[in-house]
């Protein structure tokens, strides 16, 4: 993310015309790197989010309210000391530098009247939040960074505040087009051009170098030699940047996913990423950095659940591949039973010692001779029961490995449904659902003890069919349950997706009679929803709720149902975008 010095400028700026003379009222710390602020300024409450998160540091407004610990951080408790109450004098960011820095007036423990700072350095993973005292000197930090840390800069309690070294480059202010000549002549001209403007140039992004070379050459993979104008171009772009003219600015993929952002603006991608104007770059940095930190959240969250259940599934395929074998070994008994049989009808020509019986198998049709292998040491009815020894054995081995056998493909159906819901999941809430699912029926360990607290309904995704009807489609298996047990009436129409794991799709008919429009529309759901997605012509079973049950002690999502019809499908993405989806 290009959290670079202009961007950082450009960020200072606008939240200095917001919250200048603002009061704050509150201060969170949700979590150890993130400081919220509410503040109180030209009659609006404003929500400040200070993240010095390594891998998303920032400064933006924010909507959401987040759960906080019960006991606050003791630098948390600080900065409600020193800021509570107090007035934001300016806000404002060093030339060329990461950082910005709130000046607040507020009074100390005298009742005197003094100017706090508070610093956000938004360095990547040496982000940091730091208060200081009127005199300079730090307060305290969220990182304590010693001398074992960094041998250039320290930054502790009770030391000096000072800058960073500052870098041996050319500010945008200073970047005349003698200044930029002069650089050029001593580049190779095989150098790329964005690689050269990053090498000499303060406080710019390689976003921004790329966005320089492409308004200069119509691409972004240019070499410094490819063609003359590159001084006007760098001139052009630094003349803006020194003159603050911003045009901040959002990138997004097609699927809605966060890319980038900017503080002017960026043509570079043309057609394959969306670019949104916005007025503020600090107000829509919220929704940016909230959605991508969503994503990432729930990446990670589904990513470890995923693992987990992918090796709880995989192993039970294996015991299910053992347990067929044991089913297969045991078809074989018949034959040591007839073997005993055929012992005890001619036991009267059989003497201990003999190896062998030769006689017909009267069980054949056509009374085939078999040689039957005889244990000399044992009697003729001894080996008799030892041929029926091996048939019961077989035979009840084979009966216990057919009965588990069936508990553990019902058991990998199951795991394959939360496969699904796991892979489909668009909400971190209902990894939470899944992830208490599976701890309830002893599939993982929970890791936190059991809260005594009312569990909030399921939520399943509502559409509205082109005919008006409401469609319901489950997130997981709790919500299947709860929507086709519960939520629906015995009139109403069920769908799911026949022989793949999926969603539990119901149109809410109330016994009116529903159209073939939505009939087709529920079933693209409930083929869209399930494993079989992006596949063509998918089987889709329907019947009116009434006809569904769910066996006794059956798995969470696991249900029969009678009397159906099933629908052939293909549902498109197109089709999902275009849909009336109400949550």
């Amino acid at each position: 993310m290009p959290f670079d010095a202009v961007t950082v400028n450009c960020i200072s700026m606008e939240l200095n015309t917001a919250l200048s003379q603002g009061r704050i009222d509150k201060v969170y710390m949700p979590t150890y790197n993130d400081v919220i602020l509410l503040i109180r300024a030209h009659g609006q409450n404003r929500r400040l989010l200070l993240s010095c998160n390594p891998s998303f540091p920032r400064v933006h407004f924010t909507a959401t309210a987040r759960e906080n610990p019960a006991t606050p951080p003791g630098f948390c408790m600080l900065l409600r000391k020193h800021l509570t109450n107090g007035k934001i004098v300016k806000i404002d960011s060093p030339k060329n530098e990461r950082i910005i820095s709130f000046h607040i007036e507020c009074k100390n423990e005298l009742g005197d009247i003094t100017e706090k700072q508070l610093i956000i350095e938004l360095f990547g993973k040496n982000s940091n939040i730091i208060l200081l005292h009127e005199t300079g000197i730090v307060a305290d930090c969220v990182r304590h960074i010693d001398n074992s840390m960094s041998r250039e800069r320290i930054v502790l309690p009770g030391l000096p505040y000072f800058l960073p070294n500052p870098q041996d480059k050319i500010s945008p202010d200073d970047a005349t087009e003698e200044t930029i000549k002069k650089l050029l002549s001593k580049c190779d001209p095989t150098k790329k051009a964005d690689t050269f403007i990053l090498d000499n140039f303060l406080g710019v992004s390689p976003l921004i170098c790329r966005e320089i070379v492409y308004l200069w050459g119509s691409d972004t993979d240019l070499c410094v030699g490819a063609k003359s104008g590159l001084v006007n171009a760098i001139a052009f772009y630094m003349e803006k940047l020194a003159t603050c003219k911003f045009s901040p600015v959002t990138l997004w993929d097609k699927n809605g996913k966060p890319m980038d952002f900017s503080c002017i603006e960026i043509r570079q991608y043309a057609d394959n990423l969306t670019v949104k104007n916005v007025p503020l770059l600090c107000e829509a940095l919220g929704e940016f950095f909230e959605e991508k930190e969503r994503k990432t959240i729930l990446k990670d969250k589904t990513g470890a659940l995923l693992k987990t259940v992918e090796n709880l599934y995989s192993r039970i395929i294996k015991k299910a591949a053992l347990q067929q074998e044991s089913i297969l070994s045991a078809k074989d008994c018949e034959g040591y039973k007839v073997k005993g049989d055929l012992i005890i009808s001619n036991i009267y020509k059989i003497k201990k010692g003999d190896k062998n019986l030769i006689t017909e198998n009267f069980y054949s049709q056509n009374l085939e001779t078999v040689n039957i292998l005889l244990d000399a040491n044992l009697t003729p009815a001894e080996n008799a029961n030892k041929f029926y020894k091996r048939y019961n054995k077989l035979k009840n081995t084979g009966i216990k490995a057919k009965i588990q056998y069936d508990r553990s493909m019902e058991e990998a159906e199951y795991l394959d449904s939360v496969l699904n819901a796991l892979i489909q999941c668009e909400d971190i809430s209902i990894i939470d659902e899944i992830r208490e699912e599976l701890e309830e029926l002893g599939y993982i360990k929970s890791k936190q003890k059991k809260q005594n607290k009312k569990a909030a309904l399921p939520s399943p995704h509502q559409f509205i069919s082109s005919d008006g009807f409401t469609i319901y489609v489950g997130k997981n298996n709790k919500q299947n349950d709860y929507l086709t047990l519960k939520l629906s009436s015995s009139k109403d129409i069920w769908f799911h997706t026949k022989g793949f794991p999926g969603s539990h799709t119901v149109i809410a008919a109330k016994g009116q009679t529903v159209p073939d429009t939505t009939l087709n529309e529920a079933a693209c759901l409930a083929a869209y929803y399930s494993k079989a997605r992006g596949s063509a012509q998918i089987p889709v079973d329907y019947c009116i709720i009434k006809n569904v049950k769910k066996p006794s002690g059956a798995k969470p999502g696991m249900v029969i149902y009678e009397n159906y019809n099933t629908a052939y499908v293909t549902p498109s993405e197109e089709f999902i975008k275009n849909i009336n989806k109400v949550k």
